[in-house]
Formats: structure tokens, sequence, C-alpha cells
């Protein structure tokens, strides 16, 4: 295996300022350190509070302001189409290259939407499979390996075995059946068999029962609610990253003399 003696090591030569302009160096990256801490902590403290308010929410637990009655329970297969996918033979390569999003779980990043996939179908690949065309809102749902991955198609699309997706019928609202489903991560984890690798069948999907407010007007509530939440989080995560970016920049410049601090 590669190391580096110590010997080596200490041969290795580095430019270094005067201590002074070390320390200036040093407490300016400490400066940035500081901002990204807090923006983690701040991102950290509002992804607790999107958990528990999804808790309360979700479950009826508590309700918006203007909403009351009694909440539904439902299984899933009677208010989603729960649908699978399926790969077209890579030893044709008609079937490939084409202009059909075709989606694998490795694709489900974190990200709520999804619009374009890495590899793409052709119609006939499309045609001699057992993949399906999912329209938009869809929801993406990995049920192999990593089981619960979630994200809602905006681009009509397809995507191999390694999902078992939902198209939301009139009764439910998609943004909210997506954080829903969210919620529920841990109930399809017990749902999951293998000897392999772990999977939740489509039967399974289906029978999961599922608690919802039967207004529309509720779910779509509930949903932008969570969502604005979505947007505040990944507004602090874009400023922290700019942040890092920043620092590898100044890190770049400052460590190597490229730039000077003032009065250097």
């Amino acid at each position: 295996r590669y190391n580096l003696s110590k010997s080596k090591f200490l041969k290795l030569r580095i430019n270094v300022p005067q201590r002074k302009e070390q320390k200036a160096i040093a407490t300016a990256l400490s400066d940035v350190d500081a901002l990204i801490q807090k923006l983690d902590a701040l991102i950290e403290k509002k992804e607790n509070i999107k958990k528990a308010t999804m808790q309360l929410l979700l479950t009826g637990k508590k309700r918006l302001d203007g909403f009351d009655g009694e909440w539904e329970e439902r299984k899933i297969g009677e208010v989603a189409d729960v649908i699978g996918g399926g790969t077209p033979s890579t030893a044709v390569a008609s079937f490939w290259n084409g202009s059909i999003n075709w989606f694998t779980p490795t694709e489900m990043v974190g990200s709520k939407y999804s619009s374009n996939s890495l590899r793409k179908i052709s119609e006939s690949g499309l045609e001699n499979s057992s993949a399906k065309l999912l329209p938009n809102g869809t929801i993406l749902m990995t049920s192999r390996a990593s089981i619960g991955d979630l994200s809602i198609l905006i681009n009509p699309a397809t995507t191999n075995q390694g999902f078992q997706s939902l198209v939301p019928k009139d009764s439910i609202y998609n943004e909210f059946l997506y954080y829903k489903m969210l919620l529920i991560k841990s109930r399809l984890l017990k749902y999951a068999s293998g000897s392999t690798f772990l999977e939740i069948s489509p039967a399974k999907v289906r029978s999961i029962l599922i608690s919802f407010p039967p207004s529309p007007d509720e779910q779509k509530a509930i949903a932008i609610a969570l969502s604005d939440m979505d947007v505040e989080i990944e507004q602090i995560k874009s400023k922290r990253n700019k942040y890092k970016q920043i620092k590898q920049g100044m890190m770049q410049e400052l460590l190597t003399g490229k730039i000077r601090l003032n009065g250097k």
C-alpha cells in the first residue's frame, strides 16, 4: 500500500510568511469556518423543526387554521396506482439513447423533484420491456436495497426494477402523499424482505394503511407549509455551500501567497 515515510515527510518544503501574516491568514479562514458552522447549526435546527412539524401536520395531531373533521384511513393501493419498472435489453442498441427518461435508484439523491435521468431509452425500448411511462406528478419510490427514497417527477419518465412508484388518484394531492411517504419510511423497511438484498413488493406497498384529510384543500395546505420549510432549508444550504466555496478559494489564494492581506 502507498505510504509517506516520516523522513520524506520531514524533507517536504513549504512556503510560509512571517508569523504575524500567518496569524492574519488563519484568523480570516477561521472566521469563514465560524460562519459555516453557524449555518450548519441553523440547518440542523430547521430540519428538526420540520421533522416535528411533519409529525404533527401529517397525522392530524395539529390542524391548520380553517380545517377540521375526521381524517380517513385508506390503503395506499386505494389512493394511488403502484407501478414497478423495467430494463430494456442492453444487448439491443436500438432500445437505448432515445428521448425517454429512465431512472435508477442511484439517482435518488435527496432531491424533491426529478426531471432528467442520466440514461434514456427509446420508444422501442419502452415497448419491449416491462418499463412503464409515468406521468408528471408521479412519486418515484425506491423499493430495493435503499428503500423509501422519494422524488416527484416533473417530466414523464420510466424507471428500472428498483422502484415501486406511486401515481396518485384524484382523492389525494401528490405533494401531500410525498411527505406522508417520507414520514412512514421506517414502516416501509419493516415490510421489506429478501436474502440477497432487502426489497418491498408492490402488494406490500398497496396494503399499507395511511391516514389523510379528505379535503384536497387541507392536503394542499399541509404540503405547502412543509414545502415552504424545505425552501427555507435549501436557501440556507445554498448559502452554506457558497461560503464553503469561498473558503476553498481563499485557501488557494492566501495559503500560496497569490493574494496578500492588507498591510502585507
